[in-house]
């Protein structure tokens, strides 16, 4: 279901944006990072993941996330800030199309603070957090 639906979302987007898709599977390293400094836009189609490394590393390198509408990118990652968007959630394959040209149409200066937003909430879940977190919790547990 979860490759059917992708190969949809794929199908529906390179037929409305055929000239601004680009589609990569399993590239080296450095070549992933200069596509995510390149990129604006990403799609994660993963129905109910626990948590959506994915979708943060996305943010991290301030790429605009359209993730599924379930779990952990619903409920934990692609959150508002202040009441403002980090990325855009959906589930159908039309929510995934609309959601796609609405971030495209965003204009230049909504589509960086979007992006800001995005690694804000992307920082929120980085290693140094985590040990600040765990560090605390392990101090009240040894007191």
């Amino acid at each position: 279901l979860m490759m059917m639906m992708m190969t949809m979302v794929m199908m529906v987007v390179m037929r409305m944006f055929l000239d601004r898709v680009e589609v990569e599977v399993n590239v080296p390293f450095d070549r992933l990072k200069q596509s995510l400094r390149q990129s604006k836009i990403g799609i994660h189609t993963m129905w109910n993941e626990h948590f959506g490394i994915c979708v943060v590393e996305l943010m991290a390198a301030g790429v605009i996330p359209v993730a599924h509408n379930s779990a952990g990118p619903k409920q934990d990652i692609v959150v508002p800030i202040d009441g403002k968007p980090t990325g855009f959630l959906a589930t159908t394959e039309e929510e995934y199309a609309e959601c796609l040209e609405r971030a495209l149409r965003l204009s230049e200066a909504e589509s960086t603070a979007m992006r800001e937003r995005a690694r804000e909430k992307a920082r929120e879940f980085s290693n140094e957090r985590f040990l600040d977190a765990f560090k605390k919790h392990i101090k009240v547990l040894l007191s």
